[in-house]
């Protein structure tokens, strides 16, 4: 289990440092939120957020693949992570309002900072999308 958590993990790191690598790195990602463990995918979302961080305005496919698992983000750090992507790109993410309000119906439950990420995305939602 530590491995796959270092291996995803050291994608993210390659992206950081090598840019030219965000193709495949991305390719990677999509393989592993298709078909990855969940231990996997609790990496996999916090890697994609750097990504996005990164590269904004790309990788559209993966987001929306990575939103389709929200169910399954278990981890208080993906929790987070899965909430910054679709507060950041709501308006390119299906049901995001949907996806943000399956946050705050456990809002209670939730550590501190994915408290603060849901608040975040809720206004971005509002911003971007306030009907």
């Amino acid at each position: 289990m530590e491995l796959v958590q270092a291996s995803v993990k050291a994608i993210g790191q390659i992206v950081l440092k090598v840019q030219d690598s965000v193709r495949m790195a991305a390719s990677v990602l999509r393989d592993i939120v298709k078909n990855g463990q969940t231990l996997a995918l609790q990496e996999a979302v916090q890697v994609a957020q750097i990504i996005f961080r990164k590269f904004p305005n790309k990788f559209e496919d993966l987001m929306k693949d990575l939103a389709a698992k929200v169910e399954e983000y278990h981890e208080p750090e993906a929790k987070s992570a899965i909430i910054w992507i679709v507060g950041e790109f709501a308006e390119k993410i299906p049901n995001s309002e949907k996806i943000v309000q399956t946050f705050v119906d456990s809002f209670f439950e939730d550590p501190d900072h994915v408290k603060l990420q849901v608040v975040t995305a809720a206004v971005k939602l509002y911003l971007k999308k306030p009907d």
